[in-house]
């Protein structure tokens, strides 16, 4: 089959302020499934967002099964069964306000969890809970294995993959 005389059956979604609409499809509707099930996930949200959530098709008021994931700052939404002729809306009440970043818990899950020496956790640390994300390139500079008077109790190492790992949870936006 060329190029030109492929069917295709294309759908799109918008965003107005505190809804997403799924448009019913465009073009060869047959060669897309007569029903869809759909699991959207808006990330990086407050909890409160889960609280209102309306879903219709069709005009007409559906179930959805809508969730809060923590761990991923997530409201997930499942429907199940929306004929792709009809589209889909979901609204949510209060909008999707913004999750607070964890940014200084989660460097500490990482520095938790790190093999390394304490005193250069605590320095890391610190300069996470000081400097939020400008702390990176300054991570780069804990490194002292000389001490004070060529003690070695203020030895301090920071390891590469540990850089790295912060690396992930302070430019995550």
């Amino acid at each position: 089959m060329t190029r030109s005389s492929r069917r295709a059956g294309t759908s799109s979604a918008r965003w107005a302020s505190t809804a997403l609409t799924l448009d019913t499809v465009a073009g060869a509707g047959d060669v897309v499934p007569e029903a869809r099930d759909w699991e959207l996930v808006f990330r990086g949200v407050d909890a409160s967002a889960a609280d209102g959530v309306a879903v219709t098709s069709a005009c007409r008021g559906i179930d959805a099964d809508v969730a809060y994931d923590a761990a991923t700052l997530s409201v997930v939404v499942r429907v199940a069964g929306v004929a792709s002729a009809d589209g889909l809306v979901v609204t949510f009440d209060a909008g999707l306000p913004f999750a607070d970043y964890p940014m200084a818990e989660d460097a500490f899950a990482v520095l938790k969890d790190a093999q390394m020496l304490y005193l250069t956790k605590e320095k890391a640390y610190a300069m996470v809970r000081e400097l939020g994300a400008d702390a990176l390139p300054a991570l780069h500079t804990i490194e002292d294995l000389h001490g004070v008077d060529e003690s070695r109790e203020n030895d301090s190492h920071m390891p590469q993959p540990v850089i790295q790992a912060l690396a992930e949870v302070l430019t995550r936006c």
